[in-house]
C-alpha cells in the first residue's frame, strides 16, 4: 500500500511539472509571434512632396516686341542718364486713350551727326511700322533737337516717338513707345477736330 501511494504521488508530480513546462514554452511562442507582427507592421506613409509651381513668365506686351523691334543707327549704344549738352524737343505726347503700355530707352552715338541722324531714323523705320510725313533736312548748326515717330498707320494714336538732340561729341536719341492692348479705348475728339498721333503734336 505504502508503494502504491509513493507511484501515485511521484505521477502526480511529473504531471504538474509538464504542465509547467508546456505553458512556459507557451510564453516565448507567444511573445515571439507579438514580436514578429510589431516588426513586420508597414510604417505609415509620409505625404508627398507638393510639386513646386513656377509662375508662368507675363507675355511681352506690344510695347516690348517695338522696343525689341527697334533700329537705330550704328554705333548707339544706350546711357543711363542724358548726355552732356543734349537738350530734346520739350514736346510731350499724351495719349488720349486708356490704358496705354509704354516703354522707353536712351542711346547716344558718339561722333553721329544731328541731321543725318534724323535723315537715317526717317528711311529705316522701326519694327514693321511706318514713318508718317516726315522729310529729310540739310544740317543747319542752327537746329539742335527734333522730334519724329513711326506708326502702324497714317493717324495712328499709338507708335514709337523718336527724340533727337546734339549732344557734345555726337547725338543722342530718346525713345518713348506708346501701345495699346485689346483694352484700350479713345476719347472721341471735340467736333471739328481730330487727334495728333505719337511725334505729330
Amino acid at each position: 500500500m505504502r508503494l502504491f501511494r509513493i507511484l501515485l504521488a511521484m505521477s502526480t508530480v511529473a504531471v504538474l511539472l509538464s504542465g509547467c513546462a508546456a505553458s512556459t514554452a507557451a510564453e516565448p511562442a507567444a511573445a515571439e509571434t507579438a514580436g514578429t507582427r510589431t516588426s513586420t507592421a508597414s510604417p505609415s506613409p509620409s505625404p508627398s512632396p507638393l510639386p513646386s509651381e513656377t509662375p508662368e513668365p507675363e507675355p511681352p506686351t506690344k510695347a516690348d516686341v517695338w522696343l525689341d523691334g527697334l533700329v537705330l543707327p550704328a554705333g548707339a549704344v544706350p546711357v543711363d542718364a542724358i548726355p552732356e549738352g543734349a537738350h530734346f524737343d520739350p514736346g510731350a505726347y499724351v495719349p488720349p486713350c486708356a490704358p496705354i503700355d509704354r516703354q522707353n530707352g536712351l542711346w547716344f552715338i558718339p561722333g553721329a551727326q544731328f541731321a543725318e541722324t534724323r535723315n537715317w531714323l526717317i528711311e529705316h523705320p522701326s519694327a514693321g511700322l511706318m514713318v508718317p510725313g516726315f522729310q529729310p533736312w540739310p544740317e543747319d548748326p542752327q537746329v539742335g533737337s527734333a522730334m519724329m515717330s513711326n506708326v502702324p498707320a497714317r493717324g495712328s494714336l499709338e507708335g514709337i516717338v523718336f527724340k533727337i538732340a546734339r549732344a557734345d561729341g555726337g547725338v543722342a536719341i530718346r525713345v518713348e513707345i506708346y501701345a495699346f492692348s485689346d483694352e484700350t479705348v479713345c476719347r472721341t475728339p471735340p467736333p471739328g477736330t481730330q487727334w495728333g498721333g505719337p511725334g505729330m503734336g
